[in-house]
């Protein structure tokens, strides 16, 4: 009972993430507005025509009512779950490649609760600072051991040590750059010789 609980917190947990990173890539990449034209389009479409799809339709007319409220639901409801189910998409998108990565880097002991769940991501203008924040149940013990191991799954280098707990104890941050870092070894040669 208790593990279907958590199984099923963690799958609500996913989904309104994937929503929220949907929206703020919305935000964070005008580009992606375009994608929502075709649903202002066929709201407008559907908004303009659903009087003519009950003038269509032989119906009596104590059915009418009914047929009204119907239509006027289903038009608004079919853009907006359109629209939830692009949010949704883009953050699937998003978060795909990093979860991934993360599911390299850490043990299966250390994901046995699931992996980290992507919440945030965001491109710092004018640098290449790129912050993550994942929901996890690892501790941050783990992350820190791990560091070297996630830095060569994602490809990336620290900026920052990792931030842990920041709003919410099961929150963790991450401040990278792209590329892995390539660590001194000291004097490859004898100077004496």
């Amino acid at each position: 009972m208790n593990n279907e609980y958590t199984s099923n917190r963690r799958t609500r947990l996913k989904e309104f993430s994937r929503v929220r990173l949907g929206v703020y890539q919305m935000f964070y990449m005008p580009f992606l507005i375009i994608l929502l034209i075709p649903i202002l389009i066929l709201a407008v479409i559907i908004w303009r025509e659903k009087n003519k799809l009950i003038l269509l339709l032989d119906i009596p007319n104590i059915m009418i009512p009914l047929i009204q409220f119907v239509v006027n639901f289903l038009s608004v409801s079919i853009p907006l779950l359109l629209l939830a189910g692009l949010f949704v998409t883009i953050g699937n998108i998003t978060a795909q490649k990093d979860e991934a990565d993360l599911e390299e880097a850490f043990t299966s002991q250390d994901l046995r609760n699931g992996c980290p769940i992507l919440v945030f991501k965001k491109r710092i203008r004018g640098t290449e600072v790129t912050v993550r924040e994942f929901q996890s149940s690892i501790p941050l013990n783990i992350w820190i051991d791990r560091m070297d191991a996630i830095a060569d799954s994602m490809n990336i280098s620290f900026v920052e040590k990792i931030d842990y707990g920041r709003a919410n104890g099961r929150r963790v941050v991450i401040h990278t750059v792209p590329g892995r870092e390539i660590k001194s070894r000291g004097n490859l040669y004898d100077e004496d010789f």
